[in-house]
């Protein structure tokens, strides 16, 4: 999925939408609820791609700090 979302998504940053999602307040908070199935270890939580996109869209065009995908010059 994160690499449906763009070359700048991986799984670290989805796992971040996550956790900010759940937090009472935010701009993220219930955006992207997750589907945790028992297993091995901690088990499976599954997210819809739906809601990851709209969470994309949110996060991507937020006005403060850097955009994802820009480099900062090199000294």
């Amino acid at each position: 999925m994160a690499h449906r979302l763009g070359v700048d998504v991986d799984a670290a940053l989805v796992r971040r939408w996550a956790y900010r999602s759940r937090q009472p307040r935010g701009r993220l908070s219930g955006q992207l609820p997750g589907h945790h199935l028992p297993g091995r270890g901690r088990g499976t939580t599954w997210y819809r791609y739906a809601d990851a996109a709209q969470v994309e869209m949110l996060t991507s065009t937020s006005p403060t700090g850097l955009k994802r995908g820009e480099l900062t010059p090199v000294a």
